[in-house]
């Protein structure tokens, strides 16, 4: 009869087998996914389309509206043709969505958020 090995921690593998399981399960594979989509290249796009956008002449109404700073300041980055079709109520227009989508690329990718008078003097 084989004798049997006395060990100090009994069920540590079962346990150590739980622990592994739980960890990848709950902390691993999720951080692993997060990374992933992080660093993934060319799977998005950089500039805004109209599918990105729920409600589009909605968030035109909301620029309209100006109820805080950063909705003002897009405001202002509009062309003036488009602030003028959106005053006069053509939210639904294409070319207002052509021109908001077009601003929003621009203060995106562009110098518009980060103009020399805005951070002039800040070290």
């Amino acid at each position: 009869m084989a004798e049997k090995k006395f060990n100090a921690l009994p069920g540590f593998g079962l346990t150590m087998g739980y622990t592994v399981l739980y960890l990848s399960l709950i902390v691993m594979i999720p951080m692993a996914a997060l990374f992933l989509r992080v660093f993934q290249f060319g799977s998005g796009s950089v500039e805004f389309v109209l599918n990105d956008f729920d409600d589009l002449p909605g968030f035109v109404e909301n620029i309209k509206a100006r109820p805080d700073k950063v909705t003002q300041f897009v405001w202002e980055k509009l062309p003036e043709a488009t602030r003028e079709e959106i005053s006069a109520g053509g939210t639904t227009n294409a070319n207002v969505h052509a021109g908001v989508l077009q601003t929003l690329n621009q203060m995106v990718t562009g110098q518009t958020i980060f103009d020399e008078q805005r951070f002039h003097g800040v070290t």
